[in-house]
């Protein structure tokens, strides 16, 4: 296997993370139309959420990581049966929905949960690629910049090994321990491996199961009206960060799938009538009948909100082709 196919394009890395995103790149990656993400990110929230725009927009338009969310979620709804009026406007009504996926979607340990790793620092990518065309505002995290590991496997591992062997050194954590992990070769020369993956879900040719209970943020439509949040305990970063204290500095493990609790809790009413949405927190009319409704609801819409970005994600990426 030649190991240079599994290193990352940074450009497409820091474009994801800036925000530095078009109509037309958005619509290839969820499979949908430059007219549907432009209806997306016109409702009065999402316009908030956009910086620049017009002619010349490409490299000046930033768009929050709540609407670029937002537009994988659209499309996840509308593949349930939604139209995109009232897929746009459930979002634009509780846009929280959109802001849960966020930190395990981009996970970034800091200071504190990745010591001694160098993780916390910020590359301001003005000073970092002068010619790049970067704004003073388009800093990321310094292991999404310049994060590189080494492809490792097993020292009794035969010469052909598959994708999954592969194990991967952080320079960081090499340089630390002077060396190879015992019972450890190289496989190859650092490479470009942004990010913190403790799940491994942004793997080249990943084959592992998608959805990740203690992760994903899911949210239901009940009866076509109502709509529910799942809340995790312990929540997602949390689970995040204790596998990846486990993977990368060895730390023991605080939890396990077995350990993670749900709650749920109404938040929205869905009107698909007239494709309006509007959010139920504290209504003591409105609450008390999505109550009743979950517990003898006709049908379930379950919507996994993190799936959809991570699906969008892989796309931005390079990792798979557009749907």
């Amino acid at each position: 296997m030649h190991t240079g196919k599994l290193a990352f394009d940074q450009s497409k890395v820091l474009a994801w993370w800036t925000g530095r995103i078009t109509n037309a790149e958005l619509a290839e990656w969820t499979g949908q139309t430059e007219r549907d993400i432009r209806l997306i990110l016109d409702t009065p929230y999402m316009r908030g959420q956009i910086q620049g725009g017009g002619r010349g927009s490409k490299n000046t338009r930033r768009i929050s990581r709540q609407a670029r969310n937002a537009v994988a979620i659209v499309a996840a709804l509308r593949k349930g049966g939604l139209s995109i009026e009232a897929a746009a406007n459930l979002l634009n009504a509780v846009p929280v929905l959109a802001s849960f996926p966020t930190e395990t979607i981009d996970f970034s340990p800091n200071f504190l949960e990745a010591s001694p790793s160098p993780y916390g620092g910020i590359a301001m990518l003005a000073i970092e690629q002068p010619d790049g065309g970067w704004l003073p505002t388009d800093n990321v995290p310094r292991h999404v910049f310049d994060r590189h590991c080494r492809p490792i496997v097993k020292v009794d591992a035969p010469k052909e090994v598959s994708i999954g062997e592969i194990a991967w050194l952080p320079v960081w954590q090499e340089e630390m321990i002077g060396g190879l992990p015992e019972g450890w070769r190289s496989f190859g020369e650092p490479l470009y491996r942004p990010e913190i993956d403790p799940l491994g879900i942004y793997e080249f040719n990943n084959t592992s199961p998608d959805t990740h209970d203690a992760v994903d943020h899911h949210f239901y439509i009940v009866d076509g009206r109502w709509v529910w949040v799942r809340y995790h305990d312990p929540d997602p970063r949390q689970y995040a960060v204790d596998v990846f204290q486990w993977m990368e500095l060895r730390q023991e493990r605080r939890f396990d799938h077995k350990s993670i609790s749900f709650d749920f809790e109404p938040i929205a009413e869905l009107r698909q009538e007239d494709r309006t949405a509007k959010s139920i927190l504290r209504d003591e009319e409105k609450e008390p009948e999505a109550r009743r409704a979950w517990e003898q609801f006709q049908t379930k819409l379950d919507v996994n909100a993190s799936l959809a970005i991570r699906q969008m994600k892989r796309v931005a990426l390079g990792l798979t082709a557009p749907p």
